[in-house]
């Protein structure tokens, strides 16, 4: 104890640690709500709101390839999913660094690399482009997660305000439907792929209000797949003669973290449950396999029973959510394709597929193929590393389904349709034995560092009377000699670890110590040596 305060001396006492929550509360007080004009954020800069429960930033869906601007919910395990809340201009960064959010006049811009990408309306007003009107606006972010611009004169003047302009989620308090104010039809949209990414395969739900029936609503998949519904009178309010509905936040049970969010061909309030630490779907629409097409996820299928599993060679994406009977995130792969194997990964053999021959017709979305024969459908899909399946029959040729496979339902009874599902590789694939690589490596360092310790104390020694006869400096020797003594024949001439750390300080005076038996059968030719004085 005395070494470390020798090391540590201070010319005035050190100060006391500070309490946890004192740095919580400077940065909570250090956290900005606001945007004044001329000002802005940029790269992973953000605004929180004052009630720290929502940050608003430039966040990635998943890849840190590309960012999106949007809010997200905070103090959320990253284990369990951080909801964000897209704005529905659905501007991507590419750059991360160089983006940013700024206000100027009335309007709020994103620009990457000094580039306009998306400048805001200003309701009443539809002029276009970036013309800033002189500096009366602010942007607030609110407690509910609203980002807001309103006059800096009069706050109940809403400039333009991120509610009106959702991507696939709506936090309480937010309206869907047709807003009187600003006449914006506000609806959500899901879509299965990137936001970035173009595909022939790609699948959209929409969520609009259906105003010919109270609290009612419409949820469309691809144009085809129509479903309608009503919320729950607890769970929103009409507003407008029905032509809107808000999404209740003053009611009980509600929560901070609550919010209703569309699928694919589903739509669900999902709200946080502390004491279990997950997210738990309180209303589900639709409520069953047999009612919803994509209710199963993708890869899951319906049982002609009503219930929900995966497809052979594919398991639950999310367990945990499928034991409370939430599934809409599907199954995942139990093994890669082989096309889709990356570093770190070994595959044998090549891709395999398993016959589904009961099938209530063919899932959704396939595209049809110009390949011959069962045969030359399989190796058409074969050749493409996003194809997932396939079917061929005489009458409607080849079709391909890519990416992802939705509405696979099981038919109790005949007539059954057959699909054959891509597997991935036929053995397993086995992961690098990392772990024991590192081990390796660790061990073997360390073993290195005890020979160079041992033969660097041998080398002194043999040297020891050259050392002491003609060296005035013995700070270096009494190092080694402090290690050495743990090497001694008898325990009692071994020095406790405080009397090593104490010796190496310079605080207990270090004798020369007998050489080890051990050590005197290493030790053989002249013990005459040189060393330099250092001045």
């Amino acid at each position: 104890m005395e070494a470390v305060k020798r090391v540590c001396s201070l010319s005035r006492p050190p100060m006391a640690p500070l309490p946890a929550f004192f740095f919580l509360t400077v940065a909570a007080f250090a956290a900005r709500d606001t945007i004044l004009p001329g000002e802005g954020i940029s790269g992973n800069e953000t605004l929180v709101s004052r009630n720290g429960v929502f940050e608003l930033g430039f966040f990635s869906p998943g890849t840190d390839l590309y960012h999106f601007l949007g809010v997200r919910i905070r103090n959320i395990p990253r284990n369990a999913g951080t909801p964000k809340f897209w704005f529905g201009h659905r501007v991507y960064i590419s750059d991360l660094s160089s983006a940013a959010l700024q206000l100027f006049g009335d309007r709020l811009y994103i620009t990457e690399a000094g580039a306009y990408l998306w400048w805001s309306s200003v309701a009443g007003d539809d002029s276009d482009g970036p013309a800033p009107a002189p500096a009366s606006a602010v942007a607030v972010l609110l407690d509910s997660g609203n980002l807001v611009v309103r006059d800096q004169a009069n706050s109940s003047r809403v400039l333009w305000q991120s509610f009106d302009y959702p991507g696939d989620a709506l936090l309480p308090g937010a309206r869907l439907g047709l807003d009187g104010d600003t006449g914006n039809d506000v609806s959500l949209t899901y879509t299965n792929t990137n936001w970035f990414s173009a595909s022939a395969s790609a699948s959209t739900s929409s969520l609009s209000v259906d105003q010919r029936r109270r609290n009612g609503f419409v949820l469309a998949t691809d144009g085809w797949d129509v479903l309608r519904g009503t919320f729950p009178e607890w769970m929103v309010s009409s507003q407008d003669n029905g032509s809107s509905l808000l999404l209740l936040k003053n009611r009980p049970g509600a929560g901070m973290a609550e919010h209703l969010r569309l699928h694919l061909g589903q739509v669900s309030l999902r709200s946080w449950s502390s004491s279990a630490g997950c997210w738990v779907a309180r209303w589900t629409f639709p409520s069953d396999c047999k009612s919803g097409a994509f209710f199963c996820g993708r890869f899951g299928a319906c049982t002609s029973n009503g219930t929900c599993g995966c497809v052979h060679g594919f398991e639950p994406s999310k367990p945990s959510e499928w034991q409370r009977g939430y599934f809409v995130d599907g199954c995942s792969r139990s093994r890669p394709l082989r096309c889709t194997a990356d570093d770190g990964l070994t595959v044998e053999h090549d891709d395999s597929f398993v016959l589904l021959d009961n099938l209530r017709g063919h899932p959704c979305n396939s595209q049809n193929d110009t390949a011959e024969g069962d045969e030359g459908c399989r190796q058409a899909c074969l050749s493409k590393c996003y194809c997932v399946a396939y079917a061929y029959d005489d009458d409607s040729g080849c079709k391909l389904w890519y990416n992802y496979l939705y509405n696979v339902s099981f038919a109790a009874t005949p007539p059954y349709s057959k699909v054959y599902v891509r597997l991935g590789s036929k053995l397993m694939v086995q992961k690098r034995p990392k772990t024991i690589r590192i081990v390796s490596m660790v061990v073997g360092l360390a073993a290195t560092a005890c020979v160079i310790l041992i033969l660097a104390l041998l080398w002194r020694y043999r040297n020891r009377r050259a050392l002491f006869a003609t060296c005035r400096n013995f700070q270096e020797v009494e190092g080694s000699l402090a290690v050495y003594t743990y090497a001694q024949d008898e325990e009692n001439d071994r020095p406790s670890m405080a009397q090593v750390v104490r010796m190496l300080e310079g605080v207990l005076d270090t004798e020369i110590p007998p050489v080890p038996s051990s050590f005197m059968n290493l030790i053989e030719g002249d013990n005459s040596s040189t060393c330099s004085e250092e001045g």
